[in-house]
């Protein structure tokens, strides 16, 4: 009896604790301003901001902890009790974050395969702590893992797909200027060097002209004014203000409406792009979300929940 009253108060702290991190976590990821849409359009800026902002760290952060704790259940208590306390913790925190933090709505439809996630990490954690020898821990910790973020994959998948297809031809004409606008973004140092190096190859071939030296020794006021605007320009091209106008100036083009739309014209496979804009964007998202979830949501994971199985067994 005393037993059982100490396993159901160690599951209810777990419970508490875990359900704490999931609403925080959400918290978090509403403060990141991290959107389906920035993750679909490949918007490589706009993730680099949400990538560098604390808030988003700390949503990875407290998203892991809370999901470190579902797999220390998993591993250490009943079947029944161990899904039971995952599931509800999970959905109270995203049903209580649903009606809190509106933005985070766009993300409803992968809330269902997460739960599922779950559940299949359950069974599969459970069984390779059976089935394995050597590193069991880890291994079957990492194999449960696996699954729940491929069920969650899933699900962004649906979501991407449910928000695109009505609106195939205006997430492919955004999608395609996003591209532009990071493939320039990349290139914009070498773009508005080289367009500094030009102006100043031709600045000294005018200078260093027999004609222009002629104009110089002239005399006139006019040519001398001039003869001073060009060896002032020659100075000041070589200054770092000059440089970085330069680049506001190129800059400039990347929100030009009308080159965008003429650069678009020429983005390969566009017309395939544009038909299977509903797939292709979600496959965007997706391996985005695996990547990540593979290198930092897999590795916190495993550390923070190993440590608790250890603990639990020691």
């Amino acid at each position: 009896m005393l037993e059982k009253a100490k396993v159901n108060k160690s599951l209810l702290i777990a419970f508490v604790i875990s359900l704490a991190c999931m609403f925080i976590a959400m918290f978090f990821l509403e403060s990141a301003n991290l959107s389906i849409d920035k993750i679909l359009l490949f918007d490589i800026y706009a993730i680099k901001e949400v990538l560098f902002s604390a808030n988003f760290w700390l949503f990875t952060l407290f998203f892991c902890i809370a999901n470190s704790i579902f797999l220390y259940l998993f591993a250490s208590k009943s079947q029944a009790s161990s899904i039971a306390a995952s599931l509800l913790s999970s959905a109270l925190a995203f049903l209580s974050a649903y009606f809190l933090f509106p933005s985070l709505k766009q993300f409803v439809v992968i809330i269902p395969f997460y739960l599922i996630g779950l559940v299949i990490c359950e069974e599969i954690l459970k069984t390779r702590l059976n089935e394995l020898k050597r590193f069991k821990t880890i291994r079957s910790v990492s194999a449960g893992l696996s699954k729940m973020l491929l069920l969650t994959g899933l699900g962004l998948f649906i979501a991407g797909a449910i928000a695109v297809l009505p609106q195939q031809e205006q997430y492919a004409e955004k999608f395609e200027q996003t591209f532009i606008k990071s493939f320039m973004r990349l290139g914009l140092q070498s773009s508005t060097e080289a367009v500094v190096n030009n102006q100043r190859y031709l600045i000294l071939e005018i200078i260093e002209s027999n004609e222009f030296k002629a104009m110089e020794s002239a005399n006139c006021e006019e040519n001398k004014n001039f003869a001073r605007y060009m060896h002032d320009m020659a100075q000041q091209i070589h200054s770092a203000k000059y440089r970085e106008d330069a680049m506001k100036e190129v800059s400039k083009m990347l929100d030009d409406e009308e080159f965008l739309t003429k650069a678009s014209e020429h983005v390969p496979f566009r017309a395939l792009t544009r038909q299977l804009s509903f797939v292709l964007l979600p496959i965007n998202a997706v391996l985005l979300f695996w990547l990540f979830g593979q290198i930092f949501i897999k590795t916190i994971c495993i550390g923070i929940a190993t440590l608790l199985i250890k603990m639990q067994w020691s």
